[in-house]
């Protein structure tokens, strides 16, 4: 019996060991430690935790963890992010960084970089990024001067903004576009490309999606885009195409759908309703349609539904103006009900 009591003790002994750092994990929020040497933590009570964003991004490595806790929220801060790291907030609605009116209130400069869990708010920028296979996701994203969130390729000798993954974000009233991705300056094959936006909300934005120039290969699709001024969706393709609008609730935009120039694009299963002007596009002479199927357009229709569109034919003589045409594409099987996508 001596014995048995004996090996309970320890048993016991070993079981309030493990419990008592747990209690005292959720008591006081920990600091940076040898155990986990790869999370570096900001605000909350434990020691050695950093009181500023910027200052655990500078010490962080590529393959650590940022965590901020929303103790100290809202953060005014400006970050710049230049190592392959996870920037987590403890709770998107109160973890809140602060751009106080100016500047880009988070630059990534690093490929594979996730950001997640905050609300980034009152910026020129809220998000922007010139980088390839990011994450963002999981974020509010609101109120910023110009864009929410802007990859930018920019570099003539590299690709860039290509295979990020933009999903599940609240995007609103930001004054120009909740999402760009756009090549701007010299034109890079693949750039901006081969881009995810997914599952994000969209609403009272100048544009809600901007895809500018020489972007190809993007998905949209599950998006709910709702009341943003100018347009829903954008697609303001100079060369390239091949960009998928799939399965998006698009309502009471000023144009839904808008497209430019682009080729190959499929327009697929949307909700396209209520919009001032529900879909228009402006196509070269020398550019092929675009596929639009089996989108709902409000009500049912029986016969593949008209889309009014415009013709540009240039005129080969200097600084003289093309011509603009009418013209007509169609979705050719149109949806008789609409679709369930996402939660409205």
């Amino acid at each position: 019996m001596k014995r048995k009591g004996l090996a309970v003790g320890i048993i016991l002994l070993f079981v309030g060991a493990a419990i008592i750092p747990a209690i005292a994990q959720d008591i006081e929020k920990p600091s940076q430690s040898t155990s986990r040497g790869n999370w570096l933590y900001v605000g909350g009570s434990g020691p050695g935790n950093y009181s500023r964003i910027q200052d655990a991004i500078n010490a962080s490595s590529d393959g650590d963890t940022v965590f901020v806790y929303d103790d100290s929220s809202p953060y005014y801060e400006h970050l710049t992010i230049n190592y392959t790291i996870t920037l987590k907030g403890e709770n998107k609605n109160t973890t809140i960084i602060d751009g106080n009116r100016t500047g880009n209130l988070i630059k990534n400069n690093a490929n594979e970089v996730i950001i997640t869990g905050f609300t980034i708010q009152n910026a020129t920028i809220g998000i922007f990024s010139t980088t390839n296979r990011n994450q963002i996701f999981g974020n509010n994203i609101l109120n910023n001067n110009q864009h929410g969130i802007y990859f930018h390729a920019n570099h003539v000798d590299e690709i860039a903004a290509t295979r990020n993954r933009i999903e599940n974000n609240y995007i609103s009233k930001n004054r120009l576009n909740g999402i760009e991705i756009c090549v701007y300056e010299g034109y890079v094959f693949g750039s901006g490309s081969f881009n995810s936006i997914r599952d994000n909300i969209l609403t009272e934005n100048g544009c809600g999606i901007y895809i500018g120039v020489f972007c190809s290969g993007n998905l949209i699709y599950g998006n709910i885009i709702m009341s943003n001024q100018e347009e829903g969706i954008n697609l303001d393709i100079f060369i390239h195409g091949l960009n998928r609008v799939v399965r998006n609730h698009i309502e009471q935009n000023g144009v839904g759908i808008r497209l430019y120039g682009p080729s190959f694009n499929i327009i697929r299963n949307n909700n396209i309703i209520q919009n001032s002007i529900d879909a228009i596009f402006l196509t070269f002479i020398t550019r092929l349609y675009n596929l639009w199927i089996g989108n709902y357009w409000g009500r049912p229709y029986l016969a593949p539904k008209v889309i009014i569109g415009f013709r540009e034919i240039p005129m080969f003589q200097p600084w003289a103006d093309s011509i603009i045409l009418p013209c007509i594409a169609f979705d050719i099987r149109p949806a008789l009900k609409p679709y369930a996508i996402g939660v409205r």
